[in-house]
């Protein structure tokens, strides 16, 4: 008999996670449209502070159901080879995206940002992991971690994750100057503890109720405005009490998962997004780039946006227009990408999957 809200659909697929993976994608996806709408100069007002709020929630749960999706489909199988067999269509992935969004930034306007932080080519992107795709990269890592470890203990692999992240984030390790690499370090205890507490994770979605997710989520509000009190700013940006924010934000995001995984209607559509996260990751921000470039008819290809006409607007419009075209910018970009995807699947596979000759 299988917990609440823990039932399979076709392939296999579990409701929750679906549901998880698709939470972690649009909060994603809504902090994109913020910085994006921020970097063309629009006043946002209220949405910057909701995005602020959903940092301890963000980027720690997208890593613990990645790590709990893999840990999902090592029944019966050796931990190590398992890995290992994920990793090529990883790197086929990231190699592939990294050079489309290479080659798409050669054409699309370059906002003040993007000048200071180009999108590396394709080779140097393997090095030097700095375009929105570092997260594939650092799963990449984080398996690479997993198989070299998988002879020891769970809570040792976990404990050791937990040493390896704190140094990252308090840059008592650095990799470079980018924060790329201090966001990869730091997020590896996620990514282990989704993989070496899967079972539990599992448990604290099936006893979620809504009761639950308020005690959770006054918990963060305290934790938030304990640390404002502190002087650490609307969220603390590195040391443990991020961690402690983020761990107790990510279990906030499956209490959440496990409700709506029941709720029919919603949950079938928030788990659609889980299902197509691929495509929404990899695609949502070079859609919203798209969006903003035909309306910045000012700025020239390849040049900055001050004093395009996009700007000029946001200043003048102000914050109502700003939240209309957050809309537009999220619901567009997440729809895009599913088709986009789709078409992808359909007739051009290879840009999601290496080709039949390579993984044989």
């Amino acid at each position: 008999m299988e917990a609440k809200g823990q039932k399979r659909v076709g392939g296999g697929r579990i409701v929750w996670l679906d549901v998880a993976r698709g939470l972690a994608i649009l909060l994603l996806v809504s902090n994109h449209a913020t910085q994006q709408l921020e970097l063309y100069g629009w006043d946002i007002g209220v949405l910057r502070q909701l995005n602020q709020l959903m940092v301890p929630i963000r980027q720690p749960l997208f890593f613990i159901v990645a790590g709990l999706l893999l840990s999902s489909y090592l029944t019966g199988q050796s931990r190590a080879s398992h890995l290992s067999r994920r990793l090529l269509p990883l790197a086929w992935i990231f190699l592939v995206w990294s050079t489309i969004w290479w080659l798409a930034f050669m054409v699309l306007p370059q906002t003040a940002d993007r000048q200071a932080n180009p999108i590396p080519d394709p080779l140097s992107a393997f090095i030097n992991p700095t375009s929105p795709l570092w997260f594939v990269y650092a799963v990449m890592l984080y398996i690479i971690y997993m198989i070299a470890t998988w002879r020891l203990p769970g809570y040792v692999v976990l404990g050791m994750a937990a040493v390896v992240s704190l140094l990252f984030r308090y840059q008592v390790v650095r990799v470079g100057d980018s924060f790329h690499w201090v966001s990869i370090g730091s997020h590896l205890v996620f990514f282990v503890a989704g993989m070496v507490l899967a079972e539990r994770l599992s448990r604290l979605q099936s006893n979620s109720s809504w009761p639950k997710v308020a005690v959770v989520t006054m918990g963060m509000v305290v934790g938030v405005v304990g640390t404002s009190l502190l002087g650490r700013s609307i969220f603390p940006v590195e040391g443990l009490p991020r961690y402690v924010l983020s761990f107790v934000g990510a279990a906030l995001g499956l209490l959440v998962a496990g409700v709506v995984a029941r709720k029919g209607f919603i949950a079938a559509l928030i788990a659609r997004a889980g299902k197509e996260s691929l495509p929404i990751y990899v695609m949502h921000t070079l859609i919203m780039a798209s969006m903003l470039a035909v309306l910045s008819v000012g700025v020239s290809v390849g040049g900055a946006t001050d004093g395009s006409r996009l700007q000029s607007a946001a200043e003048e419009l102000g914050p109502i227009a700003a939240i209309i075209t957050w809309i537009a910018l999220f619901l567009v970009s997440v729809l895009g990408s599913i088709t986009l995807g789709r078409l992808f699947r359909t007739h051009l596979p290879v840009v999601f999957r290496p080709p039949q000759l390579m993984r044989r």
